[in-house]
Parts: C-alpha cells; structure tokens; sequence
C-alpha cells in the first residue's frame, strides 16, 4: 500500500468494513511508535472486526469477543 499511512484513513477504511487495510496501516504505524498503547488497543479490536467479518459471527458473538478484549487491556493497564 503506497501513499501516506495515517489513522484517519485506516479508520475510514474501518468504517467502510476494510478492515484488512485497516489492520495494516495500524500495523505499520505500530512500527515507528510501538509503546503507543492506543495503536496497540485500536489494532486488536480492527483485528476482531476483520475476523468476525471473515467468520460471519453474529451480533452477540462480536459483543462478547469484545467484552473479553476490553478485559484484557484493561488488566495490562493495571499491571503497567
């Protein structure tokens, strides 16, 4: 993927159900600042999305893999 790689167009990208590009602007992002927690968070939920949207899961399903994802960060962030 050429041109300039920015959180607003991988959030575009989200929001137009790209989530494979999404994923990979973040991941790259990840790159040049990877202590960012955020990039970090926003990466893991875009990759849920993308493979929900392979799996066809349903509603509820996402819900829950969502509830169990922000569990997890926010137990990293009370161990940081």
């Amino acid at each position: 993927m050429a041109g300039v790689r920015t959180q607003t167009l991988a959030e575009i990208y989200a929001r137009q159900g790209h989530y494979a590009e999404a994923c990979e602007i973040y991941q790259s992002l990840l790159q040049a600042c990877p202590e960012d927690g955020g990039l970090k968070e926003r990466l893991a939920q875009l990759e849920i999305a993308w493979e929900d949207q392979r799996d066809g899961e349903s509603r509820q399903d996402r819900a829950d893999r969502f509830r169990v994802l922000l569990q997890r960060v926010r137990a990293r962030r009370r161990a940081s």
